[in-house]
């Protein structure tokens, strides 16, 4: 039985990754571009909530005449109520 010593090589060197390593870099970075993007118009939307929830609401209603006790009698009356 023979034991083989070194022996050259016909072949190209070995290369880092594999064959599609660039297309492969080329979507992550479009889906972090697409999380990104959502991201941001998520943060938009809830700035939209807390805006709307940060201010009162109020309902504006209006009645025929009442007499606020002034001495002027019955008048035209707006209520506001929140």
């Amino acid at each position: 039985m023979e034991i083989e010593g070194p022996h050259e090589h016909n072949h190209r060197p070995h290369s880092t990754g594999f064959a599609g390593s660039t297309s492969a870099s080329r979507c992550r970075l479009s889906d972090q571009f697409h999380f990104l993007t959502v991201a941001i118009k998520h943060g938009r939307t809830m700035d939209k909530l807390v805006a709307s929830n940060s201010f009162p609401n109020i309902d504006v209603e209006h009645g025929n005449k009442e007499d606020l006790k002034d001495g002027l009698g019955q008048r035209p009356v707006l209520y506001m109520a929140s």
